[in-house]
């Protein structure tokens, strides 16, 4: 399957793991606080696209003009099924 970074910084990371039929998006936060991620997603999914946690203490996320917003808890991570 294919592997692309979405974002990296600080303690953050996001990476999307998959092929053309099914992926998933994996968020990681390994600050001591939570934290927002505001992340630009347009070249994988289209607005009004609804992500749905798999495993980790999320809510599902929907993108929004291209961006997809996460809260993160401190030392956790998400799994979302896209």
């Amino acid at each position: 399957g294919e592997f692309k970074q979405l974002y990296a910084d600080g303690a953050q990371y996001a990476f999307v793991r998959g092929d053309s039929s099914e992926s998933i998006l994996v968020i990681l936060n390994a600050g001591v606080e939570a934290a927002e991620l505001k992340m630009p997603v347009n070249q994988h999914w289209a607005d009004g696209h609804l992500l749905k946690p798999l495993f980790g203490a999320a809510n599902e996320a929907r993108v929004i003009d291209g961006t997809l917003a996460v809260t993160i808890d401190a030392r956790s991570g998400v799994v979302f099924a896209t």
